[in-house]
């Protein structure tokens, strides 16, 4: 499985994931980092998350997805409702 590190960051500042989590998958990776929004967003008010989001990097330290954080995080509990709330997606 490959190794993401989840690294939170802001222009000119970062928050980096030192150990990183294995997950089976990038679409999993991007769960991941919803979910620690949504965790982050329900201690702070959403003026302090304004700016921030979460790079998904790889083992060799690539960005290989940024996960941006809402100007405001209303009415889900976790990424799988959030998920539902968006209504199914039309693959090509």
């Amino acid at each position: 499985m490959p190794r993401y590190f989840f690294h939170m960051a802001q222009i000119g500042r970062q928050l980096s994931d030192e150990k990183g989590r294995e997950t089976s998958s990038l679409s999993a990776a991007h769960e991941h980092a919803l979910h620690m929004i949504h965790k982050t967003m329900s201690y702070l008010v959403a003026e302090e998350t304004d700016g921030w989001m979460v790079n998904i990097a790889n083992a060799s330290g690539r960005v290989e997805l940024t996960v941006l954080f809402p100007k405001r995080c209303v009415g889900y509990r976790n990424p799988a409702e959030l998920k539902r709330s968006l209504g199914p997606t039309s693959a090509p």
